[in-house]
């Protein structure tokens, strides 16, 4: 594989970023509580000098495979990059972030320069169809600003309005999904009731009830979903 690599890399004098899991390490300290084998060692690092590339310093965690067991751990993800690479992007760092569903921690590859500035509000289009949010833009802008600059003023009340923004849509979120959650538990409870016995007249309009307002609420989520999905 290595000599495979090193033939692409040899094609073409563009910048180089060769990233992933190796499934190999470098040193005997990029393993713990797991097997180093110094002659797979030595045939990668060979790679990597013969390459002219440059190893790139890992930042937030040492290792970034851990086993099922959480007993053994191994550094096999990095970014290997070419010289001109490095000489284009001079502040270029890697960040190793928390694994979740995998057993394998993701990376990014971060330029230090770059500043996007604040977060920008996202809104959504469900927020405009609630009257909560209405009042509370209202009531946040209605805040009195100690200073006699219309710019200082005008910045100081959309600040206002975008703190109070966050606060009611997390709340108002984390109490979708519990309401999503709940009424999940009792439309599948009212199936397996029906799988059962016969449910009374009364009893299938409670059930039909449920799955409207379950699908509303889902439908109201994806859609959501959808906005972030364009945003980003």
């Amino acid at each position: 594989m290595w000599a495979d690599l090193s033939d692409i890399l040899r094609y073409s004098n563009a910048m180089w970023a060769i990233f992933g899991d190796f499934n190999e390490v470098r040193f005997n300290s990029e393993r713990k509580n797991t097997e180093f084998c110094e002659r797979r060692s030595k045939l990668f690092n060979d790679f990597i000098k013969e390459n002219s590339l440059l190893d790139l310093p890992l930042g937030g965690r040492t290792y970034t495979r851990i086993s099922d067991n959480g007993r053994k751990f191994s550094k096999l993800d990095r970014f290997l990059v070419s010289e001109n690479f490095i000489q284009q992007w001079t502040n270029v760092n890697v960040l190793v972030l928390d694994k979740k569903h995998t057993d394998h921690c993701p990376l990014i590859l971060k330029d230090g320069d770059i500043d996007f500035g604040p977060k920008p509000v996202k809104v959504f289009d469900d927020w405009l169809n609630h009257t909560e949010s209405h009042n509370i833009i209202k009531s946040a802008w209605n805040i009195h600003v100690n200073s006699n600059r219309p710019d200082m003023i005008f910045r100081e009340k959309l600040k206002k309005v975008k703190q109070e923004l966050r606060k009611w849509f997390s709340t108002s979120h984390d109490k979708m999904k519990i309401e999503i959650e709940d009424l999940t538990k009792s439309v599948n409870d009212w199936e397996r009731k029906a799988e059962e016995c016969d449910l009374s007249e009364e009893q299938y309009q409670i059930w039909a009830k449920d799955r409207e307002l379950l699908f509303q609420k889902e439908k109201t989520h994806v859609e959501m979903l959808k906005q972030k999905a364009r945003y980003k």
